[in-house]
């Protein structure tokens, strides 16, 4: 959701620039203005002010690297005085517009140069809830049965349950069908993310799942896996989809070594989600030599 607030933000900033720079360089500026300044461009940037800083408050716990804290700075900075006796004339008006405005452009190309790689930040939070769906399988019995029985079931009812665990991460998941169309996995529908749950994730993401009765057949999934996802050529979604990294989930009883594989630009990220792990320790001892 904070990436569609900054969005907004960053192309108010830009076309207000666009707006000053032309009242700037007009010869108007010298003969009066009528206002523009007073009435129109100065409390712009003010509003943008206020924007930037209900966007600090909203999400400063949720911005990714040092973004919230190269925000506040900037803010500090950026503040306007609102009330100057005598208006805003001659040389007083073009400093106070172009300081204003020079100060927004600084802080627009600060965040976006923090804000780039959402690419990063959507796979962290996948890894994440990928982590926390292993250990909540561990931690907890209920959820442990209800994989279990997903698993003796089939990949659609494992699919159903990985959706609306990832979906609590706001980690938005989808599949292809054969002909590449984007698809929904809990209702199997062709996927369409209208406004309300576009303002919900904090990325889209390409999974395919898959169960596996061996370590042998995980293997083989697997590489069946990555065969349906190289099928999907993407298009823009969203702009918080994830572009080079796809995710291939595989089911198992025990936990499984499975590794990622690059193609290009594209990480096919493997994953198992094993529904009765061994611990640590155990499956240690498996990979340890006799003496």
């Amino acid at each position: 959701m904070w990436l569609q607030r900054w969005r907004a933000i960053s192309i108010s900033i830009e076309a207000l620039g666009q707006g000053v720079g032309a009242f700037l360089s007009s010869s108007d500026i010298h003969n009066g203005d009528g206002g523009v300044a007073e009435n129109a461009l100065l409390p712009e940037i003010q509003d943008i002010i206020k924007d930037l800083q209900a966007f600090h408050t909203d999400f400063k716990d949720s911005l990714p690297g040092d973004a919230a804290r190269i925000l506040s700075r900037w803010l500090h900075r950026a503040q306007l005085n609102r009330n100057t006796p005598g208006g805003f004339a001659g040389a007083f008006q073009r400093h106070t517009l172009a300081s204003g405005m020079a100060a927004l452009g600084i802080i627009r190309a600060s965040m976006e140069r923090h804000l780039a790689d959402t690419e990063t930040m959507g796979r962290s939070v996948a890894e994440r809830a990928f982590l926390h769906l292993q250990r909540s399988i561990v931690a907890d019995p209920e959820i442990q049965r209800r994989w279990s029985d997903a698993l003796a079931k089939d990949e659609p009812a494992c699919e159903k349950l990985g959706d609306v665990h990832l979906l609590s991460h706001g980690i938005w998941a989808f599949k292809i069908v054969g002909a590449g169309e984007r698809t929904d996995l809990v209702f199997g529908e062709p996927l369409n993310l209208g406004d309300v749950q576009r303002s919900a994730p904090s990325a889209v993401v390409l999974t395919e799942w898959k169960v596996a009765r061996s370590p042998e057949d995980a293997i083989r999934k697997l590489a069946a896996a990555k065969v349906q996802a190289q099928r999907y050529c993407g298009g823009i979604l969203a702009d918080f989809e994830l572009k080079r990294t796809r995710f291939l989930v595989v089911v198992t009883s025990k936990h499984v070594d499975l590794r990622d594989d690059v193609e290009g630009n594209i990480t096919y990220r493997a994953v198992n989600i094993a529904t009765a792990p061994n611990s640590p320790s155990v499956d240690a001892k498996k990979t340890v030599p006799p003496t």
